[in-house]
């Protein structure tokens, strides 16, 4: 009963969230964007993700 109250918040949310966006102002923004910014943002992300997973792997195995 847990799972089905959890998933219907969820799902109402998302909807919410969807029904409140104005999918042609979001693709314009998107459309101003050059793809090397967007490579860029995700190339950095990806590396900052390695850091924090390095990060936490130095701090567990000090921890040990």
């Amino acid at each position: 009963m847990k799972r089905l109250l959890q998933l219907f918040v969820a799902i109402s949310l998302i909807f919410l969230l969807i029904k409140n966006i104005d999918l042609r102002a979001l693709t314009d923004a998107f459309m101003k964007f050059r793809w090397q910014s967007i490579a860029v943002a995700i190339a950095l992300f990806f590396i900052s993700c390695g850091v924090a997973a390095s990060k936490w792997r130095l701090l567990w195995c000090k921890a040990t």
